[in-house]
């Protein structure tokens, strides 16, 4: 019996200390990324560094979802573009192009790891970058002269066996510059606004629905806000919001929300604003350019109708900034059909600096 005993004990034993050096190990190989005042755990994985997909790209205002119906993935993405990652495979598509990772994205803890170099792939479509010292990565988010931060929100509807029939997921963007204001609190209910109206919407799609459709062996219904910041300087923000609806129907269905602020006067910007008296009828000359050259293939009566719709609707234009240039914009189904998308033309700031009444 004693014998016994002490072979339990030794077992013990040579269990804790087996355990102690797998955790010494594995703390040997954990490295610090760093993300403004946050910082996670990363993993130095024979010499390649491992990153937390949720911790840092959430952190970097983008929004982050978990997609297990086909295979598993996670879904990265900002207003108007993004990335999926598939867990156990290299290959990852950004803008339609094919990178390659040197790390395959693997699960550890519950948490999703993907390699640094993932920062640098998708550099062109959300401008982060980073910087490495030893065990400290610090990653920074796109430049501007306003920090923006996120708020994140994920919410699953789920019918009596526990089935997920509807995904709600949404990245809401917070303004934060270094001196608070009651102009920057006047933006951020905007936005909260636009986050309601959102959920709002949402209520009304699922309402009619108690997840008896998953019989049918459909992906739950879907819905995500997230957004994008496309210019943040020269005391001016602007900041598009892209709501996504997905009813498993013939096609999802999708809002853009653009907002540009002026932050040295306080106000929104309308686009009479930004451009000199008249501008419709460069604003009209411009669609009428884009609707030949991108719908003249199916003849003249296709063409005049689109431009007849946009004659009607030429005061009711969105717009938006981007570095280069002003961008102005349909929704979808405002002058034609789902196909068309959002309609958009684009005035280059440095050959048209007559038509604009500020300096961008």
């Amino acid at each position: 019996m004693i014998k016994k005993k002490l072979f339990v004990v030794l077992l013990v034993l040579f269990a804790m200390v087996g355990l102690f050096f797998e955790k010494n190990i594995f703390a040997e190989n954990i490295c610090q990324i760093k993300i403004e005042d946050k910082i996670f755990n990363g993993i130095n994985k024979n010499g390649e560094i491992l990153i937390p997909v949720r911790d840092v790209f959430e952190n970097l205002n983008y929004l982050v979802t978990f997609d297990n119906f086909d295979t598993p993935c996670v879904n990265i993405r900002s207003g108007l573009t993004g990335f999926g990652i598939n867990i156990g495979q290299k290959e990852i598509f950004v803008n339609a192009k094919k990178k390659v990772l040197k790390q395959v994205p693997e699960i550890i803890d519950d948490k999703i790891f993907v390699g640094l170099e993932i920062i640098d792939l998708t550099h062109e479509i959300f401008g982060a970058s980073y910087e490495k010292n030893n065990n400290l990565i610090v990653i920074n988010k796109k430049p501007g002269e306003f920090q923006i931060e996120s708020e994140h929100y994920s919410e699953e509807k789920k019918n009596k066996s526990d089935e997920a029939w509807a995904k709600i997921n949404y990245c809401k963007p917070i303004v934060e510059p270094k001196l608070n204001s009651a102009f920057v609190d006047k933006i951020n209910k905007i936005l909260d606004k636009d986050i309601q109206e959102f959920l709002n919407t949402v209520d009304e799609n699922t309402k009619a629905y108690d997840g008896g459709f998953i019989e049918h062996d459909l992906p739950p219904l879907n819905y995500e806000s997230a957004f994008d910041v496309f210019y943040n300087k020269n005391g001016l923000l602007c900041i598009m919001i892209e709501n996504y609806y997905n009813n498993q129907g013939v096609h999802p269905d999708t809002e853009r929300i653009s907002h540009v602020f002026d932050l040295k006067n306080n106000k929104e910007l309308a686009l009479n604003d930004i451009l000199t008296d008249g501008y419709e009828n460069k604003i009209y000359d411009l669609f009428v350019d884009y609707v030949k050259k991108e719908y003249g293939e199916y003849g003249d009566e296709t063409v005049k109708s689109i431009l007849e719709s946009i004659s009607k609707e030429i005061n009711n234009v969105k717009f938006y900034l981007s570095d280069n240039s002003l961008k102005i914009y349909f929704d979808v189904y405002q002058v034609g059909a789902y196909a068309m998308g959002y309609p958009t033309i684009e005035i280059k700031y440095d050959s048209n600096k007559d038509l604009f009444k500020i300096a961008l």
